[in-house]
């Protein structure tokens, strides 16, 4: 993909035109049966031909990593970006690092003298030798076969023009060609044209590897629908604890209109030999009630925690789910999930939200207070059809940046992950806080608890401060104690799941214990402000690099 001459926009034009003529394929056949990876791909890569692209190849200046032009714009690169993208893999990413190694294998027809993350992985020729050197090149042959789906084929169209497609399952009625899912100029589209035009490459990048923390917890990301209150919507806003420039949570309620609310959701995954673990957070700057100091205080902070087991799938498959309502935990299962309830009984089952090639999970969060639930069911939100005169906010996890509601009823804002474990981030400050006087640190005041209680007449209060996750505890539940959630959600899945089947109590990685023992806490040593009864001792015993 260029920066598009006059000559070569004329020449797209006349294309366009052969394009109409041959038609659109016949693409009603039966799916083949495929591995998890590229089935994924080309369900990701055909879902694209629904939407409505603008051919236009201009140079835009965009996010970085996980950055895209508008979605109503693009061109033939850009199915390939965005596809993947669906799937957790960010080709901007990926080509920019590798451009940064070797930055002279790369073609120099531009003129750049250092690597351009704006533009360089929309430019065929640069993504041509990407999967060259991620040894992903396969012959380019006359014979169909050849070509399985998931591949990606490259074309020179007349003028000298780089193009390049998806290869699909889908087939004509002789079953010959595959289909290809392309944008030639006239917006993504499914049709026969894989020897149309002189093929000058064939690739097959599978990324059958392992899938980063990241790209587990944005596949399990869900749809969430936050419930705003019909004047004081900005304080049901999710954000980030730093959203106003700094880390003191005690001036988080009064910096509200001062700081940038764009959305993000924090996440942690932990390993075990069987399961991903992964914990949601969702941070709003006001726990607030309608009645002044009515159980209000800064820095809400619930979520939720996905079971995820480890299938042979690239992604894994989830199996349960344990949200966050105050001081109660609720759990819930999928449908064709084989877990039964071991505490309390399922909240509801739980629903899914078709965004792009993922079904996602639909979580919700009420007003004010913030309790969190698997969608439905809270007063004010939808039943059926979404009625634009209800008060809530639709938010879709996205690997292109973070963005603030328009509105208490904007039903598509996008939010952005942070992984908890991030240098600078949450669980690095708890650990840095640890070190000093709680009267001294910015972010905890001991183990757990976030500081911005509650101010009466001059004087803070604490015994309504918020809890970071590994201090989130259900009150009536006497087998599982405060913190539990992320510090061992391998006991936390064996008490409130029944009907877990294989199911190991040895974790591959879990960096909360891991640091605790590097920072040499123990039973004898423990943090201030540990929770009675909660034995570090027999959590350390799980992680397998200490046994």
């Amino acid at each position: 993909m260029e920066v598009l001459s006059r000559k070569a926009r004329v020449l797209i034009l006349l294309l366009l035109a052969g394009a109409f003529f041959r038609g659109s394929a016949d693409a009603q056949n039966q799916q083949a049966a495929l591995p998890p990876f590229p089935r994924a791909f080309v369900d990701a890569a055909i879902e694209r031909t629904n939407h409505r692209v603008i051919y236009d190849g201009s140079y835009r200046p965009i996010h970085y990593p996980g950055g895209d032009v508008p979605d109503s714009i693009g061109v033939c690169s850009d199915v390939v970006i965005r596809s993947y993208r669906a799937l957790g893999v960010d080709l901007q990413k990926l080509v920019h690092e590798d451009m940064n190694v070797a930055f002279d294998e790369y073609p120099s027809k531009w003129g750049l003298q250092k690597p351009d993350a704006n533009i360089d992985h929309r430019r065929v020729l640069n993504l041509q030798t990407f999967l060259r050197r991620q040894d992903a090149e396969f012959p380019v042959t006359d014979n169909p076969a050849d070509y399985k789906p998931g591949d990606l084929v490259t074309w020179l169209l007349p003028g000298n023009l780089p193009h390049i497609g998806i290869v699909t399952d889908r087939r004509l009625g002789n079953g010959r060609r595959p289909l290809i899912v392309h944008n030639i100029g006239r917006g993504t589209v499914l049709e026969d044209m894989l020897f149309s035009y002189d093929v000058t490459g064939h690739y097959r990048y599978r990324l059958e590897r392992e899938a980063t923390d990241g790209m587990i917890a944005y596949h399990h990301a869900p749809v969430h629908y936050q419930q705003t209150d019909r004047d004081r919507y900005k304080e049901d806003y999710i954000t980030r604890f730093d959203y106003d420039g700094n880390w003191l949570l005690r001036d988080n309620w009064d910096n509200l209109d001062k700081g940038d609310l764009s959305a993000y959701v924090y996440y942690s995954v932990v390993e075990s030999e069987t399961h991903w673990f992964i914990l949601y957070a969702f941070y709003h700057p006001r726990d607030w009630a309608d009645k002044i100091w009515r159980d209000e205080h800064e820095n809400d902070l619930e979520g939720f925690l996905s079971v995820v087991r480890k299938d042979g799938t690239r992604f894994g498959s989830l199996e349960g789910m344990l949200t966050v309502f105050h001081e109660h935990f609720i759990p819930y299962a999928p449908a064709a999930s084989r877990l039964k309830s071991g505490q309390r009984e399922f909240g509801g089952p739980l629903t899914f939200e078709q965004v792009g090639a993922i079904p996602r999970v639909t979580t919700c969060q009420e007003s004010k207070g913030h309790g969190l639930r698997a969608f439905p069911p809270l007063d004010g939100f939808p039943s059926g059809e979404e009625s634009s005169s209800q008060n809530f906010i639709k938010y879709y996890p996205s690997l292109d940046g973070a963005e603030a509601p328009q509105s208490g009823r904007d039903r598509h804002v996008k939010y952005k992950l942070i992984d908890l474990f991030e240098q600078g981030e949450l669980w690095d400050r708890q650990l840095s806080d640890l070190m000093i006087h709680g009267d001294s640190a910015e972010t905890f005041y001991d183990w757990g608890r976030l500081k911005g209680g509650k101010e009466i007449q001059g004087r803070w209060t604490w015994e309504l401060s918020a809890n970071a996750p590994w201090g989130w505890d259900d009150e009536e539940d006497k087998e599982i104690f405060a913190g539990e959630i992320a510090l061992d959600p391998i006991h936390v899945a064996d008490v409130w799941f029944n009907g877990l089947g294989d199911f190991s109590h040895t974790y591959l990685r879990n960096q909360y214990l891991g640091d605790l023992a590097d920072k040499g806490f123990d039973q004898s040593n423990l943090p201030r402000g540990w929770p009675d009864r909660l034995d570090l001792k027999r959590m350390l015993t799980k992680l397998r690099i200490l046994q």
